[in-house]
């Protein structure tokens, strides 16, 4: 089972609040209530497994980073036959309230990886650092737990902006072949993963104005492309 990073990286896990120094970065955890439901009844017959993994898959969920005290947390355990991969898995939603605007996230954990299945911070907390924070422990916390990659859908349905954000996080895709040939017109001849775009300042705007939803990964390894993109992110965040 893989640790967390014992390398240079420096964990981001507050919001930006500024000092004498110009950038003095403090915790703001929030107290979050417990789960209002659970359910681990499908997950295994076992209930010292299904005790740890709960417990496994509340730390890597971060709640404490959803600035919302009206949320209603909920978990549940799916068996085998629920997931695309024969695995049992569980997942925690978090509910801050009827629209989007609420804020909000669902994610599920599996034996390797973590599936972001949606995350909305609440309407008014934007530039505040919680999104950052809230990643940078789902991270450590899934590093922690011995998952290999985060996984999702990065959206640009209405007016999401994942496929962009998330990009910039550190995941990563192929370029799917039926997009390559429109992407050469455009001059990009050797463009075969998003993080090509994302390595120069002319690809990153390229994408930006004409990418579109694709799933994507981030490679949890110590020592990854995602993991220095996210490295590079927050040294730029702390500036």
């Amino acid at each position: 089972m893989r640790g967390k990073d014992s390398g240079d990286y420096r964990r981001y896990d507050a919001v930006k609040n500024v000092g004498e120094t110009g950038h003095d970065w403090r915790p703001a955890k929030v107290q979050q209530p417990k789960p209002s439901c659970v359910d681990m009844s499908a997950y295994s017959e076992n209930e010292v497994e299904n005790e740890k993994v709960l417990d496994e898959a509340i730390r890597i969920a971060s709640l404490e980073y959803f600035p919302n005290s009206a949320q209603i947390i909920n978990v549940y355990g799916h068996g085998g036959d629920s997931s695309d991969t024969g695995e049992p898995f569980v997942t925690v939603e978090l509910e801050g309230g009827i629209t989007k605007d609420d804020g909000g996230m669902a994610i599920s954990i599996f034996k390797d990886s973590v599936y972001v299945d949606s995350v909305y911070m609440p309407k008014g907390t934007s530039g505040k650092g919680y999104g950052t924070a809230w990643f940078d422990s789902l991270i450590n916390e899934a590093q922690a737990a011995g998952k290999s990659e985060i996984n999702l859908l990065a959206s640009r349905m209405g007016d999401d902006n994942g496929y962009y954000t998330w990009a910039r996080f550190g995941f990563d895709a192929e370029i799917p072949l039926a997009w390559r040939y429109a992407i050469k017109k455009e001059g990009f001849t050797n463009v075969t993963k998003i993080s090509d775009f994302m390595s120069s300042e002319r690809g990153r705007a390229w994408w930006k104005a004409n990418g579109a939803t694709i799933e994507m990964s981030f490679d949890l390894s110590p020592n990854s492309h995602s993991m220095q993109t996210w490295k590079n992110y927050l040294e730029e965040k702390t500036k």
